[in-house]
């Protein structure tokens, strides 16, 4: 069992110890309010008070997720950046990643999806200038092309190929930004 919860944030002790289920499983599907309620020391009816049912409680967990890959970038840091930042939060954290893009979008989750392509955008601001419309563009680009290559990489889709011959997620995203 966690350190047991006894005063503060239960949300926040709620998807932290999700969090930390995951790192420890392959798949979200393993996660149960009950076993969460029991990691932080609450009854099993406590979380139910911030999160009506399992699919709410995956959703804030996915936005958690987003935040703080957001939290890692830094405005006009470019688009490497951005590449490494991704590709490690895949390889580092991958059912949380699974998570992250198998929720679907919406309320408090679609915000945060939105704060972390602000975050991109932000990101490869000073290599796009300032055109709102292309710099969405490129950040979608960005953030689909380093999760697809991450993604066949860690899956073994790309396995038969030499390494130096496949792009390394910061190349890539230097690429997808400058096209």
């Amino acid at each position: 069992m966690g350190e047991p919860y006894h005063h503060g944030d239960l949300p926040r002790a709620i998807i932290a110890a999700g969090r930390a289920e995951l790192r420890l499983s392959t798949s979200p599907a393993a996660l149960s309010i009950r076993a969460l309620a029991r990691r932080v020391g609450v009854s099993a009816a406590a979380p139910y008070r911030h999160f009506p049912d399992r699919a709410a409680l995956l959703s804030a967990i996915a936005a958690a997720g987003y935040r703080d890959a957001a939290a890692r970038l830094s405005p006009g840091a470019g688009a490497a950046v951005v590449g490494r930042v991704w590709a490690r939060f895949l390889v580092e954290e991958p059912a949380l990643a699974t998570l992250m893009v198998t929720v679907t979008p919406e309320g408090e989750l679609a915000v945060a999806v939105r704060e972390w392509l602000g975050a991109v955008a932000s990101a490869l601001e000073l290599e796009e200038g300032g055109d709102p419309v292309a710099l969405l563009q490129h950040a979608v680009g960005v953030w689909a092309g380093v999760h697809g290559l991450t993604s066949l990489r860690e899956g073994g889709y790309l396995a038969g190929f030499d390494a130096w011959l496949l792009p390394d997620p910061a190349t890539l995203a230097e690429r997808i930004a400058g096209g």
